[in-house]
């Protein structure tokens, strides 16, 4: 094959993969203000479905942590991360940083964002973050 050829097989590649992308859908990311301004949570939103799969990261990380769970669980299910507050792009103002603290957080973003259906995934401390958040006997946590 000549140079051509192979350059213009390149460029098909290319494209193809661009266009595919494309299609697949884009991550939103957002933030939204929570606890009467106390708290900025920086969030990640792909898919579409009834039930919401929400993902917290562990210490010392952020919502980047679960990219390749977002791209594969948005095909069937309405997906978030957060960063945690003090994490990643969040904020918070406060003095006390408990596991109580943060699971406040999540519930209150359930809340103010009318999630429905939500199975929290947590990882490492989060762990700990999403099992107090279901102690609060939320409906919309399943």
């Amino acid at each position: 094959m000549n140079r051509k050829t192979i350059l213009l097989i390149v460029i098909a590649s290319l494209l193809v993969s661009v266009n595919k992308a494309q299609t697949q859908g884009k991550m939103i990311e957002k933030q939204i203000t929570i606890r009467d301004n106390q708290a900025q949570i920086n969030y990640i939103q792909k898919g579409q479905g009834d039930t919401t799969l929400l993902f917290l990261h562990g210490w010392c990380i952020n919502k980047t942590y679960w990219s390749n769970q977002i791209d594969y669980f948005s095909q069937n299910y309405s997906v978030v991360a957060i960063d945690l507050p003090g994490f990643g792009e969040s904020k918070a103002e406060r003095t006390n940083w408990t596991v109580e603290e943060y699971a406040n957080d999540v519930t209150a973003f359930i809340e103010t964002m009318n999630l429905k259906n939500v199975v929290i995934i947590g990882h490492s401390m989060a762990g700990e973050i999403m099992l107090q958040s279901a102690l609060t006997n939320n409906p919309k946590i399943v």
